[in-house]
């Protein structure tokens, strides 16, 4: 496997059309099918499914797009370091979040720890539940955003928390509930958009059956993950529920704390923290920013 056959992979997937990923990565459109050939003869399977009329990727070929662009990734940075005098100063850590709200609650620490640390080099995964847990698992990243229930069985993985959240139903800004502060399960009214359960936290599902709303069926819409259900409630559609991590971004929103949805543990998830000390000092600066 070379990092030719993945760039080519990664730009088929990325147009469904060889001609214009060979067009993107300026090489013939033949050299393309060549690359794509012997690279799935090599991973004994099928990336793609082609016909006259159009290029789709296979199931095989989904799973393989988050390794190929980690690979390329990875690749990319061993090069620079080595071409580097301070190449052995960069501190290197594999970071995953779930979703935009991890993403955002994350930021503020990866700054601190940057500041900390000028030679600091994040490398951010963000994917669905069960993939973030297997990276964790190989070490490919070494700590895991999560939003934690309380009842939730203990994983293989030191939990650290970084702070309790609540949950709230987010309506757009305009809306007529705008105006309250907070709201009871009673009160939430409309529409709800509900996270598809793959993209789901336990945390959140048992939360959903607190406030009674997967019993309505006839009023809920599904969404394809956080981002999603977030355009969804702009657009008018519907509001949703999510737990309040911090530095939740609300612009066009509306964040109403729901009183009698219970509460989540949000934190990080790593291997023993003795046998990372990048970790280790990355999860202190995480509860020491959010205990400020």
């Amino acid at each position: 496997m070379n990092t030719t056959q993945l760039e080519c992979f990664l730009a088929v997937a990325e147009y469904l059309n060889f001609s214009k990923a060979a067009s993107f990565i300026n090489i013939s459109q033949p050299a393309v099918s060549h690359q794509i050939s012997s690279l799935e003869d090599e991973l004994g399977v099928k990336l793609f499914s082609r016909s006259n009329k159009s290029v789709q990727l296979t199931s095989s070929g989904v799973s393989f797009l988050s390794d190929a662009g980690a690979i390329l990734k990875i690749a990319a940075s061993s090069k620079k370091r080595l071409n580097s005098k301070k190449s052995e100063s960069i501190i290197k850590l594999g970071i995953g979040c779930h979703n935009q709200g991890e993403l955002d609650a994350a930021v503020p620490i990866i700054q601190k720890f940057s500041e900390l640390h000028t030679d600091f080099f994040p490398f951010l995964q963000t994917l669905p539940f069960k993939s973030l847990d297997n990276l964790l698992n190989d070490n490919k990243i070494q700590v895991l955003f999560a939003v934690k229930d309380f009842d939730e069985k203990n994983k293989a993985e030191v939990f650290t928390e970084i702070c309790r959240c609540g949950f709230a139903a987010i309506y757009p800004e305009n809306n007529s509930m705008a105006d309250m502060q907070s709201v009871s399960a009673t009160n939430l009214t409309g529409r709800l958009i509900v996270m598809e359960r793959h993209k789901c936290s336990d945390a959140l599902i048992n939360c959903y059956n607190k406030i009674g709303a997967l019993n309505r069926q006839e009023d809920i819409y599904f969404a394809d993950g956080y981002e999603n259900a977030l355009a969804l409630v702009r657009a008018g559609l519907g509001y949703t529920v999510f737990p309040v991590l911090p530095n939740m971004q609300s612009q066009g929103l509306c964040i109403l704390p729901i009183r009698d949805a219970g509460q989540a543990s949000f934190g990080i998830y790593s291997k023993p923290l003795k046998d990372n000390s990048i970790a280790e000092e990355f999860v202190k600066t995480a509860a020491e920013l959010y205990r400020e």
